[in-house]
Formats: C-alpha cells, sequence, structure tokens
C-alpha cells in the first residue's frame, strides 16, 4: 500500500529536523531589497553578496526533468521530454509510443526512490523558508509584475492568468547569478502565461510549490521547477524550461510538449 503525504505530515517532519539545526543560518528572507513591484521597477537596490551555500538542494531529483508518485502520461503525443525520468513507488509509463524522450529512465527502482525522498526534503525544506508579510500576495493574481528575489505566499490558490487571459511574470535576478524565487501555496496552482527571466535570474532557482495538483495551461512558456504534493497536468503546446516534480499522483502531458532540464 502506497502511504498518503500530506503537506501537514511533511511539515512537522520538518520542525522536528529544525529544532537540531543551527539558528543563525542565513534564509532567503533575510536578503535586503526584497519587494514586489507591478509595472516598470525603479532603481533596484545594490544586490547582496551571494550566499556561499545553496537555498534549495533537490537532491537526486534535481537529475529528473519528470519525476512521478504514481505514473507519467502522454496523452495526444508529439511530446518531448530531455532529462531523466522517473516514478517511485509506481512504476508505468502510459502513452510513452507517442512521446519522445531523451535520457534515462527510472521506474520503481532505489534511484527514483531515492530522488523522491530527496524531493520530500526539499519540498518542506522550501516550506520552512520565512514569507515575509509584504510577500503574502493571497489574493493577487501573478501577471504583469516584476518580482524580484525572495519567498511569496499564497494562501488560497496561485494563479498566473485564467485560462485564454495568459500574463507575463517577469522575475529580475538583479544581478545576482544565485538569485531564488519560491512561489508557494497549500492549494492549487494554475500557470496560465509567460515566466520571463531577466538580470540573471536563472530557471534552475525557480521553484514553484502546489500543496495540491498543478496545473499548466495551453500554449505557456514555463521557466522553473514545479513541485506538486498531488497531480500535474501540462496543457498542449506548453514550453517548460524546469522539471515536474509531483510527490504522490501523475504526471501527465496533453501534447506537443516541450519540457527540458534548466
Amino acid at each position: 500500500m502506497i502511504a498518503t503525504i500530506t503537506l501537514a505530515t511533511i511539515l512537522v517532519s520538518s520542525c522536528s529536523k529544525d529544532a537540531t539545526s543551527p539558528s543563525n543560518e542565513p534564509t532567503l528572507s533575510e536578503s535586503p531589497g526584497i519587494s514586489f513591484s507591478k509595472g516598470e521597477p525603479s532603481t533596484p537596490p545594490t544586490p547582496p553578496t551571494p550566499p556561499s551555500r545553496k537555498i534549495v538542494d533537490l537532491g537526486k531529483a534535481s537529475n529528473f526533468a519528470i519525476l512521478a508518485g504514481s505514473d507519467v502520461a502522454c496523452g495526444a503525443g508529439g511530446s518531448s521530454i530531455s532529462g531523466g525520468l522517473g516514478v517511485s513507488p509506481g512504476f508505468t509509463l502510459l502513452g510513452f509510443d507517442q512521446c519522445v524522450h531523451k535520457g534515462t529512465e527510472h521506474l520503481a527502482d532505489a534511484t527514483a526512490a531515492r530522488a523522491q525522498l530527496d524531493l520530500v526534503d526539499a519540498y518542506a525544506a522550501m516550506w520552512a523558508l520565512p514569507c515575509p508579510p509584504a510577500n503574502n500576495l493571497t489574493r493577487a493574481t501573478l501577471g504583469q509584475f516584476i518580482v524580484v528575489p525572495g519567498v511569496y505566499c499564497f494562501e488560497f490558490g496561485l494563479y498566473l492568468g485564467l485560462g485564454n487571459a495568459k500574463l507575463n511574470l517577469t522575475l529580475d535576478g538583479l544581478g545576482d547569478r544565485n538569485a531564488t524565487f519560491v512561489f508557494r501555496t497549500p492549494y492549487a496552482m494554475y500557470l496560465a502565461g509567460n515566466i520571463i527571466l531577466v538580470n540573471g535570474a536563472d530557471a534552475k532557482n525557480v521553484f514553484f510549490l502546489s500543496g495540491l495538483a498543478a496545473t499548466v495551461e495551453d500554449g505557456s512558456t514555463i521557466r522553473g521547477t514545479i513541485i506538486s504534493l498531488s497531480q500535474i497536468s501540462i496543457g498542449s503546446n506548453v514550453t517548460l524550461i524546469g522539471r515536474t516534480l509531483a510527490i504522490q499522483n501523475q504526471v501527465y502531458l496533453e501534447g506537443n510538449d516541450t519540457i527540458g532540464l534548466p
């Protein structure tokens, strides 16, 4: 039987680990100049010295373009995947005779299991990062905004655009190649639009966390890693430079999608 993982159990586990961790470790929210601005940004502040350690470490999960708990499904076909493909504790690939995969496959083996364990640890660590009050965007719809590095929280779901109303979200790295962006919600995530990276922002340091299902709308271009506690559904004609990592359930590709590691 596959054990059910909940956000609550992950957070409790994270708190238990934090109890024995040093309290003076730098955190993402301690960096000065974190803000959220609409329209053209003012002159950005001088970026802080990049930290000497990784803020987010995916461990073995970083090698996977797609990692799922139950199965990975290619719908209408025509999709291309570059990077590791894994399933654990499940073992099923559906419709892959219609898709092109360049990389290694790990189905219910030790490598996929290790990657899932590392993914859960990384997910918990990102939930443990402080979210400053100014970055609580619970009632905001992302889009047409310029965002600087930081942790951003959405208490009732995260939305970039809706349906055919696709929007752009610009992430400004402020000249810091290690600039990290974390967007998280305990509920569903819906991304319809384009993630644009400027001034050193890098897709490998962009993370979208969902406590329920995550959906990417048709025709979107996403740069960053999507992590869902449940299922990830990718619409048709989506370009994703990053990863789709589902802890418990399925990753589904509608068709004609391009997914590759950052």
